[in-house]
């Protein structure tokens, strides 16, 4: 009779079973033919706007089901920022931090500079095993800091642009901006390219060895923000001669990527020469770096412009050792160093670059 009892239970809790796995089957194959159904319906019409409520709340009705990964990618193929991606970017960092089709979402999100991002990234740093995200996670969450801590030197307290960029990127974003500490910022940047140089150095990346792209990102942090001490510079001018940076120590320098091709470079032909002009007998010198090809042409440029301040030839390219070395992505690119070596300013212009030099050298002279 036991032993009947036992049986009956057993058949039962089979069926049970069966049934739940049936359940969890249909389930699935469910969110399958949903995702499928959307993505038919948006190719048929090709409006994401009319699709974008759908592929959000399948991804939250159903955040164990593969295919929330996938519609949440598509809401971020479609948005890149804005309400939609907030809230794919939440769901996935919520749901989805484990997840190993993060990379696909990385690629998407780029250079968004929601806080959304950086909370996505470091939720990927907790809870995700993929050796490869890791690392991607790391560097990316490193680039995502100095963006911010770059916009926050733009800012400053200039008042006309930290309105203009409330109303392009929201006031939340401008005000987390405005209250970052750099220093803190650049310590964490620091410890997740080290990170990456310990625990990833040896993977692929398209843009080499991950070891390698944390070094570049490591000498940014470390050579190139506000605060630190410069790196040297080493070559040869535009005439062919040694030129170092080094030799300048001392003075106030101010570096200045340029290239005739650059209309706002040659927009700056003037003033610089004024300010050349004006600091004669002071412990400064402006010093270039020329990203132009020939290297004949610009010699007569130097000389029919009226160049007065030395430059080093970078090889003919954008992408010559120095500009490389120093991450320049936009031309010009302005460095302020102070008399110890030490990078104070960054792209200023004009009357700010002067005020920002006169500054420097009263901290020189007596």
């Amino acid at each position: 009779m036991k032993y009947s009892i036992l049986l009956n239970a057993a058949a039962v809790a089979c069926c049970w079973l069966a049934v739940c796995a049936q359940a969890s089957e249909v389930q699935v194959t469910d969110a399958a033919k949903e995702l499928q159904t959307l993505e038919q319906q948006f190719k048929a019409d090709r409006q994401p706007r009319k699709f974008v409520a759908s592929f959000i709340e399948l991804a939250r009705q159903q955040p164990s089901e593969p295919e929330a990964v996938v519609a949440l990618i598509w809401v971020l193929r479609h948005y890149q920022r804005g309400p939609e991606a907030e809230q794919a970017l939440e769901l996935l960092a919520k749901d989805h931090a484990g997840s190993d089709q993060l990379q696909a979402v990385f690629q998407r999100i780029g250079r968004n500079p929601s806080l959304s991002v950086a909370q996505l990234y470091r939720a990927a740093l907790k809870a995700n095993q993929d050796s490869e995200i890791q690392a991607h996670a790391c560097m990316r969450l490193t680039e995502y800091l100095m963006r911010q801590l770059q916009l926050k030197e733009e800012l400053a307290d200039d008042q006309r642009k930290i309105e203009r960029y409330e109303q392009f990127m929201g006031k939340i974003i401008v005000d987390h901006v405005r209250g970052l500490k750099p220093a803190e910022v650049l310590q964490e940047g620091e410890s997740l390219c080290r990170r990456v140089l310990t625990e990833f150095a040896d993977l692929k990346t398209f843009q080499g060895r991950m070891g390698d792209v944390a070094e570049r990102e490591l000498f940014r942090i470390q050579h190139l923000s506000i605060g630190q001490p410069v790196a040297d510079i080493r070559g040869e001018d535009v005439s062919g001669k040694a030129m170092n940076l080094a030799d300048y120590r001392g003075k106030v320098i101010v570096v200045d990527f340029w290239a005739d091709w650059c209309i706002n470079c040659r927009m700056m032909y003037t003033s610089n020469r004024e300010l050349v002009q004006k600091m004669t007998g002071k412990p400064f010198v402006l010093l270039g770096v020329n990203s132009d090809r020939n290297r004949l042409q610009t010699l007569r440029v130097i000389r029919t412009q009226g160049i007065n301040w030395r430059s080093w030839w970078d090889g003919g390219t954008t992408r010559g050792p120095i500009a490389t070395r120093w991450n320049i992505e936009t031309w010009p690119a302005i460095y302020v160093i102070d008399h110890q070596g030490v990078i104070r300013y960054k792209n200023l212009k004009g009357p700010e670059l002067l005020k920002a030099v006169e500054q420097l050298l009263s901290e020189v002279e007596p």
